[in-house]
């Protein structure tokens, strides 16, 4: 039972307050109440913080991302789903910034294969914001991105490749140091990724 304030009946928190909480200058308030929505009011609370993700306001926007980020799996549909058919790059960019939060859970190595699909159409998209998103989330999705990374390194966009460089040098895994041994080895390659490469390999150097 509600009463005439909002205010659930036998301890569940009101929805409203929580929004109010949501936009509080306290992160450690936000986080409270963004949790307490998971719990208590999960399919009433994401409409809501998707309508967030283009906000004027980036700290609410921003917090909102991270709301939405803490539904896990329950939020990667929806989420490609808003990359599929929007070309709003603001939003396109929070939605990819709340993948990254999930992935960061270690859910990125079960993305269903139609966020995947989305996040590949994202890779081809120039804007600066979405490049430095994208590109990190395919580290955190796994070898399912290392691919992707692989393609990157040789695109034209002068920050894709080198953001996808700089990824891989974060990556321990047999495929990816081959690769970067054998970037390292290209005339064309810059000298400047040539001495990333370099310090990330070094023991394979010497």
């Amino acid at each position: 039972m509600i009463n005439d304030k909002g205010s659930e009946v036998g301890g569940k928190p009101c929805l409203e307050n929580l929004f109010e909480d949501l936009n509080h200058p306290n992160p450690n308030i936000n986080k409270k109440a963004y949790l307490k929505m998971v719990q208590y009011w999960p399919k009433e609370s994401i409409p809501r913080l998707l309508e967030n993700l283009d906000h004027s306001d980036m700290r609410l926007r921003r917090t909102s991302i991270k709301a939405l980020g803490s539904f896990g799996d329950t939020i990667l549909l929806p989420m490609a789903k808003i990359l599929h058919s929007s070309n709003n790059k603001t939003l396109k960019t929070s939605c990819l910034k709340v993948l990254v939060q999930v992935a960061s859970g270690g859910c990125g190595r079960d993305f269903p294969d139609e966020v995947l699909e989305t996040i590949e159409q994202a890779i081809e998209d120039d804007t600066p914001e979405i490049i430095l998103t994208v590109i990190p989330l395919l580290k955190l999705i796994g070898e399912k991105g290392y691919g992707l990374l692989f393609k990157a390194c040789n695109d034209k966009n002068i920050l894709r490749s080198y953001a996808a460089i700089m990824t891989l040098v974060e990556i321990d895994s047999p495929d990816v140091r081959e690769f970067l041994k054998d970037l390292y080895e290209k005339d064309s390659t810059d000298e400047f990724i040539k001495g990333r490469i370099y310090d990330a390999l070094i023991t394979d150097f010497i």
